[in-house]
């Protein structure tokens, strides 16, 4: 028979194979057609659209069967339309009049090949293209002389660095940071100048910094956060350079980098507070800088502020000097070297108490209305400031440590070398409404900054992925620490809850190292999580 001998199915029976149970399966390649029929005897059966079910013979329907059968039929058009193409695929083999089974025809032969190389030419080119051909980006087009493929900057020359962590041709020695920020229009200005060390020849010094709206000479990637100055000549090895940098931005809405926020002073009038929260990657976000915690610079900070207001920063006031009509600049002294994410200053109205401790002086600052609550913080501080020196036999290396409370601050406290900024909560005693688990929080917290002023600030990781070296012996000796000086908070029993914590945060899947490959901002972040502070203690303990 041929193709055009094919009998017309009735239209309103439906050929679907997913209703009928399949015959024993024959092995062609073994047995010819077992029932040879002559060409005019051929005859054919419209498949039903009855569920046949294994058992049941094909007259033994029930009643579900007939519904199924019923659900068929008002379906038949449909499935009438895929059926009678599946059919005409089918019919490639044909019946010969001897019973056997002919072999396809040359023309399905030849379209099969045909698909077959294209699929298979498809499937290479895809393998072999870039994954960035398929993305919505696209690729860049490749600098044939040059081993990286540079990414473009935002003017769309190419900028000279392609990686996130900064080239290490170019170290900071020295900053010299100038601010001026403004809590009435919520703004501030700075300068940067940025003595560097060449290490190797280069004729460009690539930093961090975040975007600004101003036009810029230098070259700028957003993506990493990074701008690079292109040198008119090279660089030399061993010679130091300085770059300038004049820039602005608005104080920060959230609570990273440079950011305001308000509050209620005793008289229900709003103020403003300004402070930093840097770590870990939000320096830039001030002043450009290296923003990374291997390259430690000194640096040198002057901040010109309404005379009504409060300045602080990592190192004691130096000198106060008028600048215009109401307008005063704070010199500070030079700090040792340290990491941009370390450093800090607060402007706001702030009143303290102080105590002086082995030729350090010792700090409490809150806003006014709040002044009364802050002695517990302070005594405390003094205790463990000095168990910490008599057990590291190593003095805190600064000439003050300022503990301050800041009215809205999304961590507990950060532990900014010399300016240890905390949430309220975490830092304010009131004897009269707070309770003895309020106590045990601020004492675990303020160890827990105290013990970083050495571990994370004298001692820093090179990169984030040595995280657990400030915040996993931070974590111990909070505890170590509180039992020795404060027996009474019975802080052994939470230190066991905590091993028990880390146990159960080990076992889960979502647990990792505690040092692991980070490179992005995302990686770096979720860093800071329980295993970071919690599993190097399994190990000490």
């Amino acid at each position: 028979f041929s193709f055009s001998d094919r009998i017309q199915l009735p239209r309103n029976m439906i050929e679907n194979s997913m209703f009928e149970e399949e015959p024993d399966v024959v092995d062609l390649a073994k047995e010819p057609c077992l029932h040879p029929l002559e060409p005019d005897e051929v005859e054919y059966e419209p498949r039903s659209s009855r569920l046949l079910v294994r058992g049941l013979g094909e007259h033994e329907m029930d009643d579900d069967e007939e519904d199924y059968e019923s659900s068929a039929k008002l379906l038949g058009m449909s499935f009438m339309n895929r059926s009678s193409g599946l059919r005409n695929n089918m019919s490639v083999y044909r019946q010969n009049a001897n019973g056997s089974c002919s072999v396809p025809s040359m023309r399905t032969v030849v379209v099969c090949t045909v698909v077959l190389v294209i699929a298979v030419s498809l499937i290479m080119v895809i393998y072999l293209l870039p994954k960035c051909t398929f993305t919505k980006e696209g690729c860049h087009k490749k600098n044939h002389t040059m081993e990286l493929i540079y990414p473009l900057a935002t003017n769309g020359k190419l900028f000279p660095w392609a990686k996130i962590r900064l080239p290490s041709d170019v170290v900071p020695l020295h900053y010299d940071l100038v601010l001026q920020p403004n809590l009435t229009t919520l703004k501030f200005a700075g300068s940067v100048k940025i003595v560097v060390n060449i290490v190797q020849v280069t004729w460009k010094i690539v930093l961090h910094s975040w975007h600004q709206a101003k036009p810029v000479e230098f070259l700028e990637y957003p993506l990493h956060d990074q701008i690079a100055i292109m040198a008119p000549e090279a660089l030399l090895v061993g010679q130091n350079y300085t770059v300038n940098i004049e820039y602005s931005s608005n104080l920060s809405d959230t609570y990273y980098g440079f950011y305001k926020i308000s509050y209620k002073d005793e008289n229900s009038k709003q103020r403003w507070f300004a402070a930093t929260q840097f770590e870990p990657l939000a320096a830039r976000s001030a002043f450009p800088c290296f923003d990374e915690p291997a390259f430690k610079a000194t640096f040198l900070i002057k901040i010109k502020r309404d005379e009504k207001l409060s300045t602080l920063s990592n190192m004691p006031k130096k000198a106060t000097t008028p600048v215009t009509n109401g307008i005063v600049q704070d010199e500070f002294f030079v700090s040792l070297k340290m990491s941009t994410y370390l450093v800090a200053f607060v402007v706001a109205d702030l009143k303290n108490i102080s105590r002086e401790i082995n030729g350090s002086l010792i700090s409490v600052y809150a806003i006014p209305q709040h002044l009364n609550q802050v002695e517990y913080a302070l005594n405390t501080a003094v205790k463990l400031l000095e168990f910490y020196q008599q057990y590291f036999l190593i003095n805190y290396p600064l000439e003050k440590l300022d503990l301050v409370a800041i009215p809205d601050f999304q961590s507990g406290a950060m532990e900014n070398w010399g300016l240890i900024t905390f949430r309220e909560t975490a830092l304010l005693f009131n004897s009269n409404t707070s309770s003895a688990r309020d106590k045990k929080l601020i004492t675990a917290v303020i160890a827990h900054e105290l013990a970083h002023q050495w571990f994370g600030n004298l001692v820093t990781m090179e990169w984030w992925n040595e995280l657990w070296l400030n915040e996993g012996f931070a974590t111990f000796m909070e505890y170590f620490a509180m039992e020795e000086v404060f027996p009474e908070l019975h802080s052994d029993e939470d230190f066991l809850n905590l091993i028990f914590k880390a146990m159960m945060k080990d076992s889960l899947n979502s647990s990792h190292p505690v040092s692991s490959a980070v490179q992005s901002s995302e990686q770096i972040e979720e860093m800071f999580d329980a295993l970071s502070y919690i599993k190097v203690t399994l190990k000490i303990f």
